[in-house]
């Protein structure tokens, strides 16, 4: 319960004033929890960190789980709209948190750089799986899985900027619904009608 707590308002502090703004202090005011307590929990600020961006993650998954179902054209477009609305709802905290990760990063990449990939990793890795799944199945043509679960997270991470940004007023399954649609369906308009040379 108190690790719990911890993190959640450290998220909101690491968010408010960045990684490298947060200092320990910061987070036991913001916890209300004394300095000797941070520590029977974390070692350090960055494990704290570390563990923020892991809580956030591990919601969004629990929101949208993948399940054993058989995966035709049709379960699955309604997984990725699950996935998207689930997303979207842990966007801010995620995006916010995900960038101060690549900040880090690029400031100390030995401590970072790692922990930035593997949490790109992760965050494609169910989409991979369920991509080789309907390969598998018959429901993709084979292509690159990862190659387009990466496409499919980088669209999706777009859109939902632009939704937090006002750019797209729908509800956020009406944006997912186009947008799976795009991507099943493609974008070029199919007509039986000869074109005039």
């Amino acid at each position: 319960m108190v690790r719990e707590h911890l993190v959640n308002s450290s998220i909101e502090v690491f968010r408010r004033k960045s990684y490298e703004g947060t200092t320990i202090t910061d987070i036991v005011r913001a916890a209300n929890i004394a300095r000797n307590t941070f520590y029977r929990y974390f070692r350090s600020k960055e494990e704290l960190f570390l563990e923020c961006l892991n809580e956030i993650f591990f919601r969004w998954s629990r929101e949208a789980p993948r399940d054993n179902t058989a995966l035709s054209a049709t379960t699955y477009r309604s997984r990725l709209n699950r996935i998207f609305v689930a997303g979207h709802k842990a966007y801010p905290r995620w995006s916010d948190m995900l960038n101060l990760l690549r900040v880090a990063a690029v400031k100390n990449p030995k401590m970072f750089g790692d922990k930035l990939q593997s949490s790109l990793e992760t965050r494609i890795k169910p989409i991979v799986d369920d991509i080789n799944d309907c390969i598998e199945q018959g429901v993709f043509r084979k292509v690159n899985s990862e190659l387009l679960a990466t496409m499919l997270a980088g669209i999706f991470e777009y859109v939902c900027y632009f939704i937090y940004r006002g750019k797209f007023t729908q509800e956020a399954f009406d944006i997912s619904d186009q947008t799976v649609d795009m991507l099943f369906n493609g974008v070029l308009a199919h007509t039986s009608k000869k074109r005039n040379r």
